[in-house]
């Protein structure tokens, strides 16, 4: 049986999984490897199209029947995450009842702008190619932008300026990380699998780390950002809790989804039984 392995273009989800697609890393099965935008993958989740894929925190509800959390593969921003942006400064209060662009309604940084300003117009911009939420922002379009991945990093290329970091608002108001994305692995393969599944993922990730430079010098011809800020990028989401979801991370889940459940986004919060 051959399995199937979804994930996103980003810099850390390819890291993730680089030594094992390479060949650097041996897979003990055959493994297909598939990219796809974030929404279209959170989209798969909800069909079950794969046997793991990448998944926003947010979505894990909504899949945690047909999907099980694994360890290695956590996005977690701490005290850090995706910036809201405009063209000039104001305040995060400011944007109530204005228009800002999102990069999905089911995005993690979507659900939790929604706790943090309750009044605004969400107009959904998808994140590719990057330079079009900056054109939309800049034609007056809308009034700001949510930025997740790369473009947290960058922004101040296209000329806007940052009004407010989620993870900074977020670790003030609940003292963990705030989960961004995930990796899960369908339930219905066996236990002995998923176990073996998740300790061949985070060889995948030291064997990763082992030859960085090598990782970064590949990457760097794919995206806006160079070496320095890919570096950068990869310290802050393809880090030891990738590596391993930490026990503060974990507080961090349950954290957001009682947030979530609170604000009447979820009906409960889901069991997290990481593997």
């Amino acid at each position: 049986m051959t399995l199937t392995i979804l994930h996103s273009p980003d810099a850390d989800d390819r890291f993730m999984f680089w030594a094992l697609k390479t060949g650097r890393l041996p897979s003990p099965v055959p493994m297909t490897f598939g990219e796809a935008d974030t929404q279209q993958l959170n989209e798969r989740a909800m069909r079950h199209e794969a046997d793991v894929i990448a998944i926003w925190a947010a979505t894990y509800p909504a899949v945690a029947a047909w999907y099980q959390p694994l360890r290695m593969g956590c996005s977690l921003g701490d005290g850090y995450g995706p910036v809201i942006v405009a063209k000039s400064p104001c305040t995060l209060a400011d944007l109530a009842g204005r228009r800002i662009a999102v990069p999905g309604l089911q995005t993690t940084a979507y659900q939790v702008l929604r706790t943090m300003l309750p009044y605004f117009e969400p107009v959904v911009v998808p994140i590719v190619p990057m330079s079009r939420t900056f054109e939309v922002l800049h034609a007056g379009e809308v009034d700001a932008a949510l930025l997740i991945h790369e473009g947290r990093l960058i922004y101040e290329r296209f000329n806007t300026v940052k009004i407010g970091e989620l993870g900074e608002l977020w670790q003030a108001a609940n003292h963990t990380p705030l989960p961004l994305g995930m990796n899960v692995v369908a339930r219905r393969l066996p236990m002995e699998q998923r176990q073996a599944l998740s300790d061949l993922f985070v060889e995948s990730f030291d064997a990763g780390m082992a030859e960085l430079e090598t990782f970064v010098t590949e990457y760097t011809a794919t995206t806006p950002m160079d070496a320095a800020e890919l570096r950068q990028y990869l310290s802050m989401y393809a880090n030891a809790s990738t590596r391993t979801v930490k026990d503060s991370d974990k507080a961090g889940f349950k954290a957001l989804y009682g947030c979530l459940a609170a604000a009447g986004v979820l009906s409960a919060v889901p069991e997290l039984d990481w593997i």
